[in-house]
């Protein structure tokens, strides 16, 4: 957001309404306007590497932070080389390179952002950013939500009732056309290049192996009509291509947090993937050197359609389009808090404890297929077998039943406060049996191979070529 914008904090009032888990540094961070940027941009080539600027936070018109981009640990340079190992960094990406002492947190007695504070950030030669806490009492919070949601529905009843108007013309114009043919949907989609190369969205042809019937339009998201029309399938592609954002479910199996000794969490634990990690069943997983101890995941990943925000449990799966097989490939090693780890003999790794996101978005390391398939075929996506396979090997299997966090909570959760916008894709979490908690472990090798079946979607595999 921009500046002189409202920030708004959510729910006024107590600590027991924040489930932290300790470590959702990206959903801590996620609310709708909780990124004011301004008040203008200024080009590297006036700043240079942007050392030596002051920075200063006033709240209310009282100093709280000063100091200057000279004392940051890691300068601009450092940082850009560390994010782009082994990772597209698409342009325009913007970083935050961290905050100085005198947040309200560690304060003695603690500083907490209150209904309409005044915060104001000024950094030299760039300018100053002033924004308006707005922060509602519970009840007003509850009110307000009630209110809103009560205008959703009326509006997705409208929606409802045009489409329902909509599709019948479009049936009875068919109808008329075909002689009473009703439009028939896909309800499990791929994307996939066919033999001229062509990239096409289709659904497979029962009985006919490579063969796909097409839909109309050029995205998930249009009518999912089928046309008639036939194409050879030469390469299947990731269902969903640049997906807006891809989230992830960390600690979502009790028997997966057992063996990697940690707590079962008291709610979705909320870390981001970097969506150029997305990668298509067939595809080469690429481990860079960084990466000392990767791992596999077979996971159940969501679809989302249409823009969600404050959805209940109830109302959650209007939120989903449907459902793919995910590997949610990751570094083991950043996510450690030693440089290395006690039980593999591997080093020259620095995690610092808490790297979820960055260890998991390395190019390649979020494959998904082969198909998506709606909720109309798999609903909640509940009892669903769950399977990993390495070289042939049973490694993972369990079913989405016993998911602590079920899709209808994981939706509730992350668009508290948050706008989710269509096609973004969800990872679940994943089964106990991953490589690292084994003993002794198992690392992905060069040439690995790595196959992920979810029961009525389908399987994928990819091919590991470690550096």
């Amino acid at each position: 957001m921009r500046g002189e914008e409202a920030t708004s904090t959510g729910i006024g009032g107590d600590f027991d309404k924040c489930v932290g888990n300790g470590g959702q540094w990206s959903f801590s961070k996620g609310f709708d306007t909780h990124a004011p940027m301004g008040p203008v941009f200024v080009a590297q080539s006036e700043l240079g590497d942007g050392s030596g600027l002051s920075i200063q936070l006033t709240l209310n018109g009282a100093l709280m932070q000063n100091d200057t981009t000279s004392n940051m640990i890691f300068g601009v340079r450092e940082i850009v080389e560390f994010i782009t190992t082994g990772t597209t960094v698409e342009a325009g990406t913007v970083v935050f390179t961290g905050t100085m002492g005198g947040v309200g947190d560690l304060r003695k007695p603690q500083v907490i952002l209150q209904d309409g504070d005044d915060m104001v950030v000024s950094i030299e030669k760039i300018g100053a950013l002033r924004n308006t806490v707005h922060r509602p009492k519970v009840a007003a919070y509850e009110a307000s939500q009630a209110a809103a949601k009560a205008a959703r529905r009326g509006e997705e009843a409208g929606k409802a009732e045009a489409a329902t108007k909509a599709a019948a013309a479009a049936a009875a114009a068919v109808a008329v056309d075909r002689g009473s043919e009703v439009p028939r949907l896909a309800t499990r989609l791929i994307r996939f290049l066919d033999d001229a190369g062509v990239e096409r969205l289709g659904s497979p042809v029962a009985g006919a192996a490579g063969q796909a019937e097409l839909i109309e339009g050029d995205s998930i998201h249009g009518s999912r009509r089928l046309t008639g029309e036939r194409a050879t399938v030469a390469r299947l592609l990731a269902p969903v291509k640049n997906p807006p954002a891809v989230y992830g479910i960390g600690l979502n199996y009790a028997e997966h947090a057992h063996q990697a000794n940690l707590s079962i969490p008291l709610a979705p634990v909320v870390f981001f993937k970097n969506r150029q990690s997305i990668a298509g069943t067939g595809d080469v997983v690429s481990i860079p050197a960084m990466s000392t101890i990767p791992d596999y995941e077979a996971e159940l990943a969501i679809v989302t359609k249409g823009t969600c925000k404050d959805v209940s449990y109830d109302d959650a799966l209007e939120c989903v389009l449907g459902y793919t097989v995910a590997n949610d490939v990751s570094a083991r090693c950043l996510q450690d808090a030693k440089n290395g780890n006690h039980t593999v003999p591997v080093q020259h790794c620095l995690g610092n404890s808490g790297q979820w996101s960055f260890s998991k978005s390395f190019d390649t390391h979020c494959p998904l297929g082969p198909a998506l398939v709606t909720t109309e075929e798999l609903g909640d996506a509940t009892g669903l077998l769950v399977q990993m396979r390495l070289n042939g090997a049973l490694m993972q299997n369990d079913t989405t039943t016993d998911m602590i966090f079920n899709v209808r909570k994981i939706i509730e959760f992350i668009s508290i406060a948050t706008t989710i916008e269509p096609g973004t894709v969800i990872v679940t979490g994943t089964p106990g049996g991953v490589g690292y908690t084994r003993t002794p472990p198992i690392l992905l090798q060069d040439g690995d191979n790595m196959t992920v079946t979810i029961d009525k979607i389908g399987t994928i595999t990819n091919i590991v070529s470690r550096k």
